[in-house]
């Protein structure tokens, strides 16, 4: 590689603009090995298309969100008659914040004093 350009400069470049390993050279060649100048020459060609790129991600979050949101978790009695019934988003977070009362639900599910599920 010419002009002192290195495989972690490209990498870094890579990852910061996510351009192919030639793009990241290229764009080292020309600014002549400078990571920072590299980067920002790409951002101001490529701006839009990484903007864009940020913009997909936001969406694809929503609508796990949202997906998350229209199915439920449903806890039931013996009987039928349902106890809790929260989105799954909400359930997930849940049990990220309070594991033991996951557990604590999942193991009365299991035992038989209720019943577990997961409904659209």
């Amino acid at each position: 590689m010419g002009m002192g350009i290195t495989l972690e400069a490209i990498d870094a470049v890579r990852e910061r603009t996510g351009v192919s390993y030639r793009r990241a050279y290229e764009a080292l060649t020309e600014s002549g090995g400078d990571v920072v100048k590299a980067i920002l020459a790409l951002e101001a060609e490529h701006g839009p298309w990484l903007r864009d790129r940020g913009q997909g991600l936001k969406t694809g979050i929503r609508r796990l969100v949202a997906e998350g949101n229209a199915t439920k978790v449903v806890v039931r009695a013996r009987d039928g008659h349902t106890l809790v019934a929260v989105p799954a988003t909400l359930a997930a977070a849940g049990s990220l914040i309070f594991p033991l009362a996951a557990v604590a639900g999942v193991a009365a599910a299991l035992a038989g004093a209720a019943s577990l599920s997961i409904e659209r």
